[in-house]
């Protein structure tokens, strides 16, 4: 009540809007529809998620977690790549469930769209590499090895580049 006439407060601008009987309710519909300038605002989903952190000394510190869907996906397919895992993995009602409670916001996907992350993963690594060995003075040497998956019966042909860096560092590079 606000100098006697009966008021509604919008719960997301706090704006007060008349409440009489006399007024029907389509104002307020209207408000939350199309005037309420805070309701259509988007809220960072890792803002509304706290995670405890358990420190050195016994004391518990609560801090914002950060969610992001497509860093989850990113390592979803990493982790497929990186223990030879079967794409039909996302469809096993084990896997689902597991994730499920490690984080119910994870939207799982299909095995198509695991493949095309994994397609665009290797896109994108083949491009890092170019661009690595596109200025490259010191010599490459390029070796080939055969491997045998661990649940599977074929053989594979993997090309690898042996080169060392400014620092003296071995690295190597499958390149297919």
């Amino acid at each position: 009540m606000v100098n006697g006439e009966q008021k509604a407060d919008c719960l997301h601008c706090n704006q007060r809007l008349s409440a009489t009987s006399k007024n029907d309710t389509s104002h307020l519909k209207d408000h939350l529809e199309k005037r309420c300038p805070k309701k259509h605002i988007k809220v960072d989903i890792c803002q509304q998620f706290l995670n405890y952190n358990l420190k050195k000394d016994g004391s518990v510190a609560l801090e914002n977690s950060n969610f992001s869907q497509e860093v989850s996906r990113k390592e979803l397919a990493t982790m497929v790549v990186m223990h030879e895992y079967p794409l039909a993995i996302v469809d096993h009602v084990g896997f689902r469930r597991f994730v499920h409670s490690l984080n119910p916001n994870f939207k799982l996907i299909s095995r198509n769209t695991l493949k095309n992350d994994i397609m665009k993963m290797y896109a994108n690594e083949r491009v890092a590499l170019k661009k690595l060995f596109e200025d490259y003075e010191a010599r490459i040497a390029i070796t080939t090895d055969m491997w045998t998956a661990s649940h599977q019966k074929r053989g594979y042909m993997a090309v690898t580049a042996h080169f060392i860096d400014e620092e003296w560092v071995l690295h190597n590079k499958t390149l297919r």
